[in-house]
């Protein structure tokens, strides 16, 4: 089985493909924060669950940089924090979001006791209430050779000497879960608009809907034939 993703890190058109892992085990978090609201003008009566989450998330960053080798690639993002709704009241909770990415299975399990050990360290010092939610989502997607070597084949009677491996690419991939199952390849199809670099998620994103899309559905067409006959 095969599938493929548009993605604006290289030029329209470019097909990459890799044997191996080619995305990252994604999963996601939630961090629930407890302390007492109160009054703004009479902070020492509360426990400020803002001043709490602000040193959680910062002590986060902290937990790739110096606990894992540089050599892992590893991801920590904090895509969320919530708390409060006025200006005159310290709030009883806060919410932290985020997620994680790892390629190593045993990585992901270590980076989790680390943020759990922050959690409980918060706890202890500023008298909160911490939860850490841990919530798995895809595993790597991991490219089987023989597979991969005849999508390669396909996609040179296409596009020729433009297809490349791709970049280390830290998103996640519910294809992932097809790979367990069957042999499968995924692969990825330049579409990076000329002049413009922007990433996925963010509002500005387009494509480079010709060559980009012509390609990807050409090489299916190609790899099918090449199967077939």
């Amino acid at each position: 089985v095969s599938t493929q993703s548009t993605g604006n890190l290289a030029s329209p058109g470019v097909v990459g493909v890799k044997d191996g892992v080619v995305t990252a085990n994604s999963s996601r978090f939630t961090i629930k924060i407890t302390g007492k609201g109160g009054h703004a003008g009479y902070p020492d009566s509360t426990i400020d669950p803002l001043i709490a989450g602000s040193h959680l998330i910062t002590a986060l960053q902290c937990v790739i940089s110096r606990n894992t080798s540089p050599f892992d690639s590893a991801v920590i993002s904090v895509t969320s924090f919530n708390s409060g709704n006025t200006f005159n009241v310290i709030p009883e909770y806060a919410e932290i979001l985020g997620t994680i990415r790892v390629y190593k299975d045993g990585l992901l399990q270590r980076i989790k006791e680390k943020i759990s050990d922050i959690c409980s360290a918060i706890e202890i010092g500023f008298g909160t209430d911490v939860k850490f939610i841990h919530h798995e989502g895809y595993p790597s997607t991991v490219n089987d050779p023989t597979v991969t070597k005849k999508l390669v084949q396909s996609a040179q009677k296409i596009v020729g000497e433009k297809v490349e491996e791709p970049k280390l690419f830290m998103a996640g991939e519910d294809f992932s879960f097809f790979a367990q199952s069957v042999p499968a390849t995924f692969f990825f199809v330049g579409s990076s608009p000329k002049g413009k670099h922007v990433p996925h998620h963010n509002p500005h994103f387009d494509i480079e809907e010709n060559p980009s899309l012509v390609v990807a559905v050409s090489v299916f067409v190609q790899l099918v034939e090449d199967l077939l006959f």
